[in-house]
């Protein structure tokens, strides 16, 4: 199975994490962050949060995958009220899988 080096924002301080560690025996929705510091963004977060909280016997976290903008891209979410697990992949690892795992460009 695929796996690649993730980085998160832990009180402050960058923390290296393994795909695999994430979602091994567990149900995980992995949505993709394109758009930072907009109403859009944060309404995306709101409505994630709500379906994590909703489909809580159906799905056991929900991922924000952000292949774009780096790991210091998470400061400040917190104070949102995000629930949800958000992680760079500053080397776009996750995002090259998929692409060819979906035969696309």
């Amino acid at each position: 199975m695929f796996d690649c080096k993730l980085l998160a924002l832990s009180n402050g301080e960058v923390e290296s994490l393994r795909l695999q560690n994430l979602i091994s025996g567990r149900r995980v929705l992995i949505c993709s962050v394109t758009r930072h510091i907009s109403t859009l963004h944060h309404n995306y977060f709101a409505y994630l949060n709500q379906i994590k909280k909703s489909h809580q016997n159906d799905i056991d976290d929900v991922i924000h995958l952000n292949s774009n903008n780096g790991i210091y891209s998470q400061v400040g979410l917190e104070k949102f009220g995000i629930n949800l697990l958000y992680v760079s992949d500053d080397n776009a690892e996750f995002v090259s899988w998929l692409k060819t795992k979906q035969n696309k460009t």
